[in-house]
């Protein structure tokens, strides 16, 4: 038998703090909550959106567009050093 974990056994449940009756009616949580300035932990602890690449440098690079045109450069990188005896 594999150890290994079966992703397919598993499923991710979405939920947010309104979800948690220990979190929902807690004014001070719910004012700390809306008190983050930064805007894209604001959408990963509120709405609860895990889409998000906090703590990157650049933060464009989660962006389908720019992670061509790395993968692109990349690729080109990789081409050059190639060619290079």
């Amino acid at each position: 038998m594999d150890d290994e974990d079966d992703p397919t056994e598993y499923e991710a449940i979405h939920s947010t703090y309104e979800d948690n009756f220990v979190y929902r009616n807690d004014e001070n949580y719910i004012v700390s909550l809306q008190s983050i300035i930064d805007p894209v932990l604001r959408q990963a602890w509120i709405p609860g959106s895990w889409d998000i690449l906090a703590g990157q440098f650049f933060s464009e690079l989660g962006s389908g567009a720019a992670c061509r045109k790395l993968r692109s450069a990349r690729l080109r990188i990789l081409a050059a050093a190639m060619d290079v005896d």
